[in-house]
């Protein structure tokens, strides 16, 4: 048993992710960019300029936008996306989509298409949870890639760290996580 412990090097939990992964490569200068945007949005956050408790800061007269409103409006950005997309605009704004395959909160592991290459950069979007809405913008560095033939198509299995700049993500994450494996204890008992 001792022997387990040991060789477990991991520090987050990583279960299976089976939502769209949407994503673009971005150069060294548009990730440095993003970043910066990234973490200015996570020091407004924590300035009180977006309030974490939208309802006490309503009542006591403060400016702030209700944090359920920005996921949605993502999650209606990210929709329209789609649609475009089904219409023929597959170019928007160059993302690409791949399946999921696991995620944690310092990762993510999908399949796609497009060959990657170790060390660059994504701007990537996808959906943790349909109710509550939780639809993740983030950025991460792929950190490996392994190509897979399935049925004769070549993909590749990507792995990419993620960017953590304000806590909630992870918060998000970890949540899913959670709900993942309550869902297979309950399978479980019920077998």
């Amino acid at each position: 048993m001792n022997n387990i412990e040991a060789s477990e090097k991991r520090d987050y939990v990583r279960v299976p992710f089976k939502g769209n992964v949407t994503f673009r490569t971005l150069t060294e200068d548009e990730f440095q960019a993003q970043y910066q945007e990234k973490e200015n949005w996570s020091e407004s956050t924590s300035r009180g300029l977006i309030s974490e408790n939208f309802e006490d800061a309503k009542k006591a007269g403060e400016s702030s936008v209700d944090p359920n409103l920005v996921r949605f409006l993502l999650h209606l950005e990210d929709k329209l996306d789609r649609i475009l997309g089904l219409l023929g605009d597959k170019s928007r704004n160059g993302m690409e989509v791949g399946s999921g395959i696991d995620i944690s909160s310092s990762g993510i592991k999908f399949r796609t298409g497009r060959h990657l290459e170790e060390g660059q950069h994504l701007e990537m979007r996808f959906v943790v949870s349909r109710y509550p809405i939780v639809c993740l913008d983030i950025l991460g560095t792929v950190t490996r890639v392994i190509p897979i033939y399935d049925q004769g198509a070549k993909q590749y299995e990507v792995a990419a760290n993620l960017y953590e700049f304000d806590g909630q993500t992870t918060e998000e994450i970890m949540a899913y996580a959670f709900r993942v494996q309550r869902e297979a204890l309950r399978s479980k008992r019920k077998q």
